[in-house]
């Protein structure tokens, strides 16, 4: 008996439900139960704990600054000025994503590329949208650390990322070759 595509559609929901009760989605910060897991699988509690890039911040290197006021550049910026027009990252670099950052380059937990595109791509689009950069690029690995962890983590999640950016200029050469 051969299964159409219509009658997979059908039973997509019972296989799902299957393959949750066998390999439980576990939540890729904390490892607790996600009744919910989305694409994301990180729990409400770890995704705040998971801090935005907010104002104020440099308007070149996109460094947060403390307290309020408006974005400016920052001194480093201003003292010597970078060879790019302005780089952003998506979340602080601390407490749960800065866990899932180290499992993913440290621990070469490779199936968190996903999550991890998916909030940069959250975290960054009102920035992309705003800038039309003429080129995005993951921040690759020495190549000694390469070696170490066997992949290219940035270059490894870039996949993922670039699919919802197709139309930046080099985005499709980078993600067939992030090393070069």
């Amino acid at each position: 008996m051969r299964i159409s595509d219509s009658d997979f559609g059908m039973l997509k929901p019972f296989y799902a439900a299957v393959l949750d009760l066998l390999f439980p989605p576990l939540c890729h910060v904390c490892r607790r139960f996600i009744s919910t897991a989305g694409e994301l699988h990180i729990c409400p509690g770890c995704r705040e704990l998971m801090s935005p890039i907010i104002s104020p911040k440099c308007t070149i290197c996109g460094i947060p600054f403390i307290g309020a006021g408006a974005d400016h550049i920052c001194g480093a910026c201003s003292t010597s000025a970078p060879h790019f027009d302005s780089a952003r990252a998506a979340l602080v670099y601390e407490g749960a994503s800065r866990n899932l950052i180290h499992a993913f380059k440290y621990r070469n937990k490779t199936h968190l590329r996903r999550p991890l595109a998916l909030l940069a791509m959250e975290m960054l689009s009102e920035f992309i949208q705003s800038r039309r950069p003429d080129l995005i690029m993951p921040v690759p690995l020495h190549r000694k650390k390469t070696f170490q962890s066997r992949f290219q983590s940035g270059g490894s999640a870039w996949g993922n990322f670039i699919t919802t950016i197709d139309d930046t200029p080099g985005s499709q050469e980078l993600a067939t070759n992030p090393l070069d």
